[in-house]
């Protein structure tokens, strides 16, 4: 029985599980740094009105009663919208976020709001890994997926421009998936690049993903990227067997970087296992272009909509970030729209592929999760991925001597997210993490 199930039950009351999730949270996190913002008030009402909904045989979402952590760029009504920079924390919404509403409305408890980088930036949070508070747990959605590693929730909503789901996700050793371009409209959410930004899930399995896409897909009317999109079935999609095993496309260009030597390792050890079923596939100079098309399209974008936070309070930007705006005021509108032509045109060229394969299967990261916790790691595995706004999806699946987590990100084309999830379900069982 899933815990959704057990909660709607009664056989687990709600008030007590949320206290079990409210002390785990006051044992362990102020070390972890997983979370900003916890309105225990707000949570406790809004699962009493869940609670008493039950008790009077009231229909029940599918999210019923499951704590869900929020980045801290997305807008939560009552709680102050921070953008990982203290200064900005004073303005608290008076709305939620699309996604936050239907998160709501499927039953789910808006539990608290994650951990952000400075403005979902690479440079460092405060979060550290659950496993070893020595490291980081990557950037820019650090606090959701620290979270659901460390046990306390089972769901988190993070963003994705570059690699900021499936990095930290690949990191703290927990599902995500960043769906396809669209499916999620962004409604009151930071816009940093709106031609690249995505939003993205992390879950304890894949089931719990595509209840949180099922849910939260579908246009809204205020973001133009979610108009039309088709609404996908996708945990029904999940429980359907392959007749065959799936057919892996192995894409692992120069330009997305060297895997450690126990990376390297562990993927020749999974591509010994899959033989057959795993052919690899050279997009080595359209990857490098990919990787130039992003940096064009994100630096141009952040410049002009990043523009408030420095004029209001340069000192809250990044350097990192400041060095890219002024990349992005440099860049001409002719190199701008040619990156956004590239990235069409790309997304065309990937379909021989997808007609001779079922999915990607490529590096979700380069290493396990940096030493050091002033490191948020390298996006670059992420950001063909990013810029083409295919679905992706990273599966846990082995650990290095130290017991770091590791695994591989699983891509497919425009809204095939069914696909992917099925082909990382069979991959997970097929190697006994399912």
């Amino acid at each position: 029985m899933t815990l959704r199930e057990t909660l709607a039950s009664g056989q687990l009351g709600l008030a007590d599980y949320l206290q079990e999730v409210m002390s785990a949270v006051r044992a362990r996190d102020g070390e972890l740094g997983t979370f900003v913002d916890l309105n225990e008030a707000q949570v406790t009402e809004s699962a009493n009105q869940l609670e008493t909904a039950r008790r009077m045989s009231q229909q029940l979402g599918p999210l019923y009663g499951l704590p869900v952590g929020i980045k801290d760029i997305i807008d939560v009504a009552g709680l102050p919208t921070g953008f990982g920079v203290p200064a900005e924390a004073q303005k608290v919404p008076l709305q939620d976020a699309t996604l936050v509403r239907r998160l709501r409305a499927a039953g789910a408890l808006i539990f608290g709001k994650t951990t952000t980088t400075p403005l979902a930036s690479r440079a460092p949070s405060r979060a550290r890994h659950p496993l070893d508070l020595t490291r980081g747990p990557g950037g820019s959605s650090s606090g959701s997926a620290a979270a659901v590693a460390a046990g306390f929730i089972p769901l988190a909503v993070g963003t994705q421009t570059n690699g900021s789901v499936i990095r930290p996700a690949a990191f703290c050793g927990v599902p995500a998936l960043k769906p396809s371009f669209g499916l999620v409209p962004r409604t009151g959410i930071l816009i940093q690049s709106p031609t690249l930004d995505q939003v993205g899930f992390f879950s304890r399995d894949l089931d719990g993903l595509a209840c949180l896409v099922e849910c939260l897909s579908g246009e809204d009317g205020e973001d133009p990227s979610s108009r039309g999109v088709p609404h996908l079935l996708l945990r029904k999609a999940l429980r359907e067997d392959w007749t065959r095993p799936p057919r892996f496309a192995v894409v692992m260009p120069p330009a997305i970087g060297r895997p450690s030597g126990t990376m390297q390792a562990a993927i020749e050890e999974l591509l010994d296992f899959l033989g057959g079923h795993a052919e690899s596939v050279q997009y080595d100079y359209l990857m490098e272009d990919c990787l130039e098309a992003h940096r064009v399209i994100h630096a141009a974008e952040i410049a002009h909509h990043y523009q408030p936070f420095l004029k209001r309070n340069p000192d809250c930007v990044p350097p990192a970030v400041s060095d890219q705006m002024t990349q992005g005021d440099g860049i001409s509108a002719t190199a701008y729209l040619k990156a956004l032509a590239f990235r069409e045109r790309t997304q065309q060229a990937f379909q021989d592929t997808f007609d001779d394969f079922d999915v990607i299967l490529t590096l979700s990261a380069l290493d396990t999760a940096p030493e050091s916790p002033e490191s948020t790691g390298d996006p670059r595995p992420c950001t063909p991925w990013s810029l083409l706004g295919f679905p992706a999806l990273h599966v846990p699946l082995f650990a290095d001597g130290a017991g770091m987590p590791m695994g591989v990100q699983i891509v497919a084309g425009p809204y095939q997210d069914a696909r992917v999830l099925r082909a990382g379900q069979w991959l997970m069982n097929a190697v006994g993490n399912g």
